[in-house]
């Protein structure tokens, strides 16, 4: 069957809509003083967002707060559409090192900016993730993560 190609043709008022989506930001935060409880080796959700349909630019950052005696060897996070999952795709970072006690000090490292492309009509979670290897005592995550509609 054959629609006619004025069927095909948005509105006024959807173009509008469209257009009025690019640019949009959506963010969430967990600070410090409420970091996430991590395991040593286990990935952990920090905190999400749900992006709608369209063309997304995520960046943000995570940070880790140990407790004064935690040896921290290697710290990994990013953002990830799978739930505490570390992405292999280039949208996350891991730094690795000798054993470090860094006291109650916390660190923060920014995660790779990455585009994700929600199609029509769905939604897309992205997770802020964090992931450490570490003995002795307690590690926590907190961090930001924001996304603005590019498309």
């Amino acid at each position: 069957m054959l629609v006619p190609r004025t069927h095909l043709k948005p509105s006024l008022q959807d173009l509008y809509n469209y257009l009025d989506s690019i640019g949009n930001y959506i963010s969430s935060s967990v600070a410090s003083g409420s970091a996430v409880a991590l395991t040593s080796t286990t990935a952990a959700n920090v905190t999400s967002i749900t992006l709608t349909e369209g063309e997304w630019d995520v960046s943000g950052a995570v940070g880790f707060i140990p407790a004064a005696s935690t040896s921290i060897t290697a710290l990994a996070g990013g953002s990830s559409a799978t739930t505490a999952t570390i992405s292999v795709t280039g949208d996350a970072f891991v730094e690795g090192s000798a054993a470090v006690v860094p006291g109650a000090v916390g660190q923060v490292s920014t995660i790779p900016t990455t585009r994700y492309v929600v199609p029509a009509g769905s939604t897309q979670v992205v997770y802020l993730v964090a992931r450490a290897t570490f003995t002795v005592s307690t590690l926590g995550g907190f961090g930001k993560i924001q996304a603005r509609r590019v498309a």
